[in-house]
Parts: C-alpha cells; structure tokens; sequence
C-alpha cells in the first residue's frame, strides 16, 4: 500500500467515524427530549368516533394518545372517555365535536391548566382541584366555561 491510499482509507475511515458519532449524537438528542408521561389518552370508546389530527382523520381506538390541536368528533349513539393527566376525565357524549386547545401537566401528573373547545355537543368533565395558578375552561360557540375543580356538564 502506498503513502496515497494508506492516506486516503484513514481519511475515509475517519469521516466514517464522524458520521456514526454525529448520527448517535441526533438520534440520542431526539431520543432525550421531553416526554409526556401523563400524556391525554382514549378511555374507552362505545360506538364510532374519528379523530381529527393534522388535517388526517382517523378511527379512534382506545389508548390512542390525543394532542393539543387534535378534535374528536363522536356519532350518534357513541362517547369517548379520556384520561386527562393523573387524576381527571372527560366524557365525550354523541353527536359531540371536542378540540384540545392546551394542556399542561405537571410532573406528579395534576392538571394545571386546560382550554378545551366544544364545538357542538355535550361532555361531562372531572378534575381534580387546580393548583393556585391552574385554569381550566371549555369554550362553546356562545360562552366560556372556567372551573377550579369539580365535575361538570358543558351542553352545546
């Protein structure tokens, strides 16, 4: 082997070696970022319902994860339950068009604020008490609704 190619394979080996170092350290940096691990889940379901993510629509099953931005919108004769952090629920009845605005969880999994908008339709809600700084309101075309912690119906 010359002086030339013995050069050349070392550069090459060690532009591999940046390579594989560069895209361990990306695929360790998307890996590490901030995860929701009280991320708001799908319950349970009784009859159809679609959820509207992305402008994607799909069939909502039970586990799916449901994000800030994301509608749900249930048939005749159907609800979608969710789990909202560690300690609270919402019941999505029929014929109901629900959008997830924003939602917050801190890290024991207690809600500390919510905007939920019901476009049309009904829901049933349970919260936890909100912390001191925590909100929690649902929207409908005609009002706001702001709670600090209960179980309440919103009808639209």
């Amino acid at each position: 082997m010359n002086h030339k190619t013995f050069y050349k394979s070392t550069i090459l080996k060690k532009n591999k070696l940046h390579l594989f170092f560069m895209l361990l350290f990306l695929v360790t940096a998307f890996s590490c970022n901030k995860k929701d691990n009280y991320s708001m889940q799908v319950f349970s379901i009784i009859g159809n319902a679609s959820l509207v993510s992305a402008n994607n629509t799909l069939k909502l099953k039970e586990n799916d994860t449901v994000n800030i931005g994301d509608t749900i919108i249930t048939e005749d004769k159907s609800s979608v339950t969710l789990y909202v952090g560690n300690q609270s629920a919402v019941r999505i009845h029929e014929n109901s068009k629900f959008i997830v605005s924003s939602r917050t969880v801190d890290t024991l999994g207690n809600l500390n604020n919510s905007d939920f908008d019901l476009q049309d339709g009904k829901i049933f809600v349970v919260i936890k008490r909100l912390s001191v700084k925590g909100s929690y309101s649902v929207s409908t075309p005609t009002s706001v609704v702001a709670v600090r912690g209960t179980e309440f119906t919103v009808d639209s």
